[in-house]
């Protein structure tokens, strides 16, 4: 979603930002079902589960009304491309972060016995 993302910002031609347009909402529309599909078979209790489905949905629509307008400000400020290229780079810390869950198999670290409070 990121390259396609800024490959849209940075097209030159119309075919490129059309075909980067399309590869940014299908892995979109893929991310979606793909994020709740392993939230739902990796927390196992449905108390917790509906909590962190819950708490998904507050922050995705917080980032969108923290973020869009500072968006729309470097868009007014510099042009659509420095916006967009602004809302790619905002995911980039997404990436890091499902690469911590990949690591460890969706499950938490389990502390070592020399940093555990006793």
């Amino acid at each position: 979603m990121v390259a396609g993302l800024l490959a849209f910002a940075f097209a030159g031609s119309f075919a490129l930002a059309l075909g980067a347009f399309w590869a940014a909402r299908l892995m979109r529309s893929l991310a979606g079902p793909v994020h709740s599909t392993w939230l739902n078979a990796n927390v196992e209790d449905s108390s917790i589960r509906a909590t962190v489905l819950s708490m998904t949905n507050v922050f995705g629509s917080a980032g969108e009304w923290g973020g869009g307008p500072a968006l729309g400000g470097i868009g007014n400020a510099f042009g659509i491309r420095a916006a967009l290229a602004g809302s790619a780079l905002a995911l980039l810390p997404a990436l890091g972060l499902y690469g911590r869950a990949i690591r460890h198999h969706g499950r938490e670290p389990e502390l070592s016995a020399s940093s555990q409070i006793v």
